[in-house]
């Protein structure tokens, strides 16, 4: 999940850093089976993009 983040966050940061906002972002996984790596990618980018139109508003 880490990972995952890390590769998508850039576009989140750089929209905070010009809105001059600050977002603390936390992220637990609650299952008891380890997902495929390109399923969590995918819903991270949809909830970073969430994130995104959250703080635009």
């Amino acid at each position: 999940m880490r990972e995952a983040y890390r590769l998508q966050k850039e576009l989140l940061q750089k929209h905070l850093q010009e809105n001059q906002k600050n977002l603390v972002v936390f992220i637990i996984y609650n299952g008891n089976t380890l997902p495929e790596f390109e399923n969590i990618f995918e819903k991270m980018g949809v909830a970073l993009q969430q994130l995104l139109k959250i703080t635009s508003s």
